[in-house]
């Protein structure tokens, strides 16, 4: 028995930590890759504001000859974190060229040659991702020259990158606190690995002390490139281990310690009363014969005693006889009772066993949702940082709007171009912030009771200047609902998503809001007849930072967040959320609320109960301070 007891458990606690292993792995391995990705996505984005500006448009062409003196140098290079930029004109030629001493000679003319013999693919497509030339890997963005306002015609292309070396593998392990290896996939020898990721399968690897997981980068020609392999110990299956041999030591332990205790028991049972029982019953034969005058000459104690006492009385007095005999039968019952109790008390310490293992598995669930709220606090300190160098920046545009007479239209442009971006760093950093509190639980509804009928029009009401801008109809179909308690601020914010989002993407048709009582639930349908999205790409829809397709969200604008809070806002109130779409005829987004709040909703345990204010109440209060000290100063002179 024990020993079936103990495969049971070692096979049922082994697979359990093995998959809780197995789970932490992948997690570190969606980490390694959404911060590879946002390395794309950073590259990316800095190649897109310095190709769609109207002085490199003018440079490329040959009329803007302080261009190199203003802007690139090493410095340049530097705050951008790139070791090289490439100017390509329409002829297919390298312009002008600069790049760090951190690249060698044969390094930039690979670069160089790679660019050239590609030209016709990177002359009218924005590309982004990685390349492996020779030994070494890039990771490089290319976008056609355009005017600050997007218009053409191209002028060439411009192309920024970066050697991916150990300094930049290090700096992405001390982002994700994970052991990370690039393997060239050419170079990589495990044949069954490299068939799964051939397939975009990820594969896990195992040894006594490391788990390895390998995922496979493409190029920017959507070859298999490059296997980045993490590394992590295996401390949750040594804590297994540890775990599975203290509860075999303690099952073995009592195991043994029972069957000893049944020995000895038998060995005082055989001694004391089955032996001298043996030699009674012969004698009781005789006395049952007739024979009442048999003396007994057996040497025992306790109950043996008082039984041999009451044979000896048996012929005198068969009632006394008969009133002893059911005596013994009842002490002969307490001892049984007592060994049955002595038995539940065994098993009643082995179920606290096993409650303390549950307990410490619990605890190392607890560990990994502290490492996740690691992550977004620090996102949140990234986010305040980047609130500081902004200021300045828009208040000191804010400045200059009182000087527009005084500027060209190509200044004037630039000036526009930088307050866009202003803003949309604005916009992204609050959605980053907002993503952080709710991944930290820093946030709470504050709900009131609310006429959504009267919420949705006044939202519509609010928005009806951007779709008229458009030339669109916004179309609202409101059955009769009941009051329901919702942070109506929350709500709002859903609803401004949502239709904002229909107007931003549809060029020409209507927007159409309904809302119904559906069962338990009020469900808001918000639809449009705009482009439309790929159904692949459905599922990807509510991730952080996911947009549906880069040129798209480069004319329209955009964090990536939006969905992703949105979705968040929903389940916080109880509801679901979810998205039909075909492509070229338009999006319905699908949303519900319950009714009636819910029992576990009302009792269940609060976050604490914070007022947190408005990122960026502070931020608006320094930038009119510093133009209040313009305007002053402007004053005097």
């Amino acid at each position: 028995m024990l020993i079936i007891i103990s495969l049971f458990s070692y096979f049922t606690i082994n697979k359990s930590f093995s998959k809780l292993e197995n789970e932490n792995a992948n997690i570190n391995c969606k980490r390694v890759q959404e911060a590879i990705n946002k390395e794309f996505e950073i590259v990316r984005s800095s190649s897109v504001d310095w190709a769609d500006w109207d002085d490199t448009y003018l440079f490329i062409q040959n009329e803007y000859p302080g261009y190199i003196v203003s802007n690139l140098n090493d410095e340049t290079l530097a705050n951008l974190n790139i070791e090289f930029m490439s100017f390509t004109n329409t002829s297919g030629d390298i312009f002008y060229f600069i790049n760090r001493a951190e690249l060698a000679e044969s390094e930039v003319k690979g670069i160089k040659e790679y660019l050239s013999n590609n030209y016709e693919k990177f002359e009218t497509t924005n590309v982004t991702g990685l390349k492996v030339l020779e030994n070494y890997f890039l990771i490089i963005s290319s976008q056609p020259i355009l005017r600050s306002n997007k218009e053409g015609p191209s002028a060439g292309f411009l192309t920024i990158g970066y050697k991916l070396n150990e300094e930049k593998i290090k700096e992405l392990e001390s982002l994700v606190w994970v052991k990370i290896n690039m393997i060239s996939y050419e170079q990589f020898k495990n044949p069954e690995a490299k068939e799964a990721l051939k397939s975009n399968i990820e594969y896990l690897e195992k040894n006594k002390t490391e788990i390895q997981t390998y995922f496979l980068i493409k190029d920017i020609e959507e070859n298999p490139a490059v296997v980045v392999e993490t590394t992590l110990p295996r401390e949750i299956y040594k804590e297994g281990i540890n775990t599975l041999n203290i509860f075999l030591i303690l099952i073995w332990s009592t195991g043994l310690l029972f069957i000893l205790t049944i020995f000895i028991f038998n060995r005082i049972l055989s001694k004391n009363i089955t032996r001298p029982l043996s030699e009674l019953v012969s004698i009781t034969k005789e006395i049952g014969k007739g024979n009442l005058n048999k003396k007994i000459g057996i040497n025992a104690k306790g109950e043996i005693k008082e039984l041999i006492s009451s044979i000896e009385l048996m012929a005198q007095n068969l009632e006394k006889y008969q009133q002893k005999l059911l005596e013994s039968e009842k002490e002969k019952g307490e001892a049984l009772e007592r060994e049955v109790n002595k038995k539940t008390k065994d098993i009643s310490n082995t179920k606290i066993a096993i409650l303390n293992m549950m307990e410490d598995i619990s605890k190392a669930n607890e560990e990994l949702k502290e490492l996740d709220k690691s992550k977004s606090e620090f996102l949140n300190v990234v986010s305040h940082e980047l609130k500081t160098p902004l200021t300045a920046i828009i208040a000191h545009l804010d400045v200059l709007d009182d000087m527009k007479k005084n500027l060209t239209k190509e200044e004037l442009n630039s000036l526009e171009a930088i307050r866009r971006n202003a803003n949309n760093l604005k916009m992204l950093i609050s959605n980053i912030l907002e993503i952080a509190r709710m991944d930290s639980g820093k946030f709470e509804l504050t709900r009131v009771r609310v006429d959504l009928e009267k919420l949705i029009k006044n939202v519509v009401d609010e928005l009806q200047i951007l779709a008229n801008q458009k030339g669109l109809k916004i179309i609202t179909k409101i059955e009769k609902l009941q009051i329901i308690e919702v942070d109506d601020s929350r709500i709002k914010e859903i609803l401004n998503n949502l239709i904002t989002n229909a107007i931003k993407f549809t060029d020409q048709g209507s927007i159409t809001i309904k809302a119904k009582q559906s069962g338990e639930f009020i469900e808001v349908d918000i639809s449009d007849t705009g482009l439309g999205i790929p159904e692949e790409k459905i599922k990807n829809l509510f991730q952080k930072f996911y947009q549906v397709d880069a040129s798209v969200s480069r004319r329209y604008g955009g964090t990536g967040l939006g969905l992703s809070i949105t979705k968040q806002l929903v389940e916080a109130h109880g509801g679901t959320i979810k998205v039909k779409s075909i492509q070229g005829k338009g999006t319905t987004f699908t949303f519900t609320l319950p009714i009636k709040r819910k029992a576990e909703d009302i009792s269940s345990k609060k976050i604490e109960n914070r007022n947190y204010p408005d990122p960026f109440a502070k931020f608006d209060s320094q930038i009119k301070e510093i133009i209040k000290k313009k305007q002053l100063k402007g004053g005097k002179s």
